[in-house]
Order: C-alpha cells, then structure tokens, then sequence
C-alpha cells in the first residue's frame, strides 16, 4: 500500500466519523416529534457508524502507520549542557539544605552511641 492510499483511507475514515458525529449533535439538539420512536434509534445507528469509523481509523494507525509516519525532525545540537548551580535554582537549595540536615543528624546519633558505649 501506498502512502497515498494510506492517507485517503485515513481521510475517508476520518471524515465518515465527523460526519457520523455531527449527526448525532444535530439530532440531540433537535427535540424529536411528538411518538416518534425513530428518533433514538438514528442517533444509535450514527453512533455506531462512528465507533465503526473511528476504531477502522484506530486500527490502521496502529498497523500501518508507523510505515507512513513522517521523519521525526533532525535533533538540534544546541551545545554543552547548562549547569545549573544552587543560586539558579530553589529547589536545588532546598535538596542542598536537607541534605545537611541529614548528615548533621547522622554525625550527631553516631557521635551519641560513641559516648553511650
């Protein structure tokens, strides 16, 4: 298959379920006449040509579309990594603070057992 038929399948799917939805707002919106039972079983029947559309849509995408998806863009090389530092970023602070917290905490409880023993 080609990658142009690809596309007018995936078109054509794509426009019987807008089609197949716009119906069903259409119909929403419009009150039904007076006894008419029809009217619940359109919508239901545009419902169903729209879960048909789409998940022919879904299917071919998920078989055939990597086949036919376009190159993702060359990556940009945009130089050295940024280093960020401790003024740059509070966050990174706040990591920094904590972690001296911990460590004063762990200095304190071995120093602790030290004199108990």
């Amino acid at each position: 298959m080609s990658k142009l038929v690809y596309d007018a399948v995936i078109t054509q799917l794509r426009g019987e379920a807008q089609e197949a939805l716009a119906m069903i707002q259409h119909l929403l919106e419009t009150p039904p006449l007076q006894g008419n039972e029809t009217h619940v079983r359109v919508i239901k029947e545009y419902a169903l040509s729209l879960v048909e559309a789409e998940g022919a849509m879904v299917t071919m995408q998920q078989y055939f579309g990597a086949t036919y998806a376009p190159a993702p863009p060359p990556r940009v090389d945009t130089g050295p990594p940024k280093v960020i530092t401790p003024d740059m970023s509070p966050t990174m602070r706040e990591a920094a603070a904590a972690q001296k917290v911990k460590a004063s905490a762990k200095k304190r409880k071995t120093t602790t057992k030290k004199k108990e023993s």
